[in-house]
């Protein structure tokens, strides 16, 4: 029953666009890739053993109604090792690469809300686990800049949390109708 609702507002919020400038604002009808570098903060239990961390990533946007598109994203963060407590030793690197789908929802013509899930392959304290991995986030978007910040979870070692800000440059493919 829900699917089948779901299915009927998609269509007809594709079908009901409007002329009006401010609704048309609303829409994105291109595909665009979106490249850019990410800094991480490890938040929980990371936050004892792992500092700033630094990566990239990319992200597909495929726009299906009015409001809605549908996500890939592809990432890689490197987090530094803290000092140990009470030595001069760091601990080990963490690395995070995560590779999930979601949807992005806009809240206003450039505010928009972002939920991912997926799997992530995380080496923490020189161990690798593969695992779920989600992500809920904020982010600015104007067609050429894409500045957001998120929560990122991966469900293994007992559970990583990190506060995920990133800046991409957007590269539209296609054309608007």
């Amino acid at each position: 029953m829900f699917y089948a609702m779901f299915c009927i507002t998609v269509i007809q919020a594709q079908n009901n666009t409007s002329q009006d400038d401010n609704t048309n604002r609303f829409e994105r009808e291109n595909l665009n890739i979106r490249l850019g570098p990410e800094a991480g903060f490890p938040l929980g239990k990371m936050n004892n053993t792992q500092a700033l961390g630094i990566g990239a990533s990319a992200l597909l946007d495929i726009p299906v109604a009015r409001r809605f598109s549908i996500i890939g994203y592809i990432g890689y963060i490197s987090f530094a090792g803290d000092k140990m407590p009470s030595s001069t030793n760091k601990y080990s690197r963490t690395s995070v690469i995560p590779i999930r789908a979601g949807i992005n929802y806009k809240l206003t013509p450039n505010f928009y809300a972002t939920a991912q899930l997926g799997q992530a392959t995380v080496k923490y304290l020189n161990v690798s686990q593969s695992g779920v991995s989600q992500a809920l986030g904020l982010g600015y978007f104007n067609g050429s800049l894409d500045v957001s910040a998120r929560w990122d979870h991966q469900y293994v070692h007992g559970g990583l949390s990190s506060f995920i800000v990133k800046v991409a440059y957007v590269i539209e493919i296609g054309l608007k109708k």
